[in-house]
């Protein structure tokens, strides 16, 4: 039940513990993509978000950190016969 400002007793008692403001939109985003990260097959990913198409859920959770990009253009560089 919303209080005075819209605060929740929920976000109270979860203010005063000192924990962060977290939506659950932002846990199923972290869910889906540690999923996804983890390797799970995109199809699962997507029935579990319960995404239409397994399209919205790859162009929503799929990320690219700097490890990745740095591995993905050495093996490109491998193939090209680069060695460094």
């Amino acid at each position: 039940m919303a209080g005075e400002f819209g605060a929740t007793n929920e976000d109270a008692r979860q203010f005063r513990a000192g924990l962060p403001e977290i939506r659950l939109h932002d846990l199923r985003h972290t869910c889906l993509t540690l999923l996804l990260s983890l390797g799970t097959p995109p199809h699962i990913a997507q029935a579990i978000a319960g995404h239409s198409h397994v399209d919205v859920t790859m162009m929503i959770y799929t990320h690219t950190g700097m490890t990745e990009q740095t591995e993905a253009l050495r093996k490109l560089g491998e193939a090209f016969g680069s060695t460094g």
